[in-house]
């Protein structure tokens, strides 16, 4: 067993379908948010968390949201920030995906922002380390999760 804080994760993987790490509580989806004021932001957060949380099936508690500080550069002045979000995830699957995006749009377009661009960037478990250690060696597959087909174990996995 590979332990994270407060959830445990274990290997599996099937014949047919490529190794997937199945999780026994789902973690960690992290929003960043570019060119994006945490006060437009915070109103809409609650029920763009409970969509993620929703459509992932990972706690609200294990979400981070994170406005960072953008300025845009271009012909020697300072330009208007074009807001994107970058979503940093262990890969769940187009449909979570979509619903994701669609929840994302839906949430940037109530703060005021209705051209923000999203982009999922997938972690891989080898890659992620807790405390000094690799939550997967590896070899032992780039996926957490998947569409919600369930591992040997009969466990769900991540969405």
């Amino acid at each position: 067993m590979i332990y994270w804080p407060r959830r445990a994760a274990v290997a599996s993987s099937h014949a047919d379908t490529p190794f997937f790490l199945v999780l026994k509580e789902p973690c960690m989806p992290q929003l960043r948010f570019h060119g994006v004021t945490p006060a437009r932001l915070a109103p809409v957060s609650r029920t763009l968390v409970d969509q993620l949380s929703e459509a992932t099936e990972t706690a609200r508690d294990e979400f981070t949201l994170e406005c960072i500080s953008t300025q845009y550069v271009f012909d020697g002045q300072v330009v208007d920030a074009f807001p994107f979000v970058e979503v940093l995830w262990f890969e769940r699957g187009q449909s979570v995906r979509d619903i994701c995006a669609g929840a994302i749009h839906q949430a940037m377009r109530e703060a005021g922002y209705p051209e923000a661009e999203t982009f999922f960037l997938a972690l891989r478990p080898c890659d992620y380390y807790i405390a000094g250690k690799p939550l997967a060696r590896d070899g032992e597959g780039d996926r957490v999760g998947g569409d919600g087909i369930s591992g040997e174990s009969g466990e769900s996995k991540v969405r």
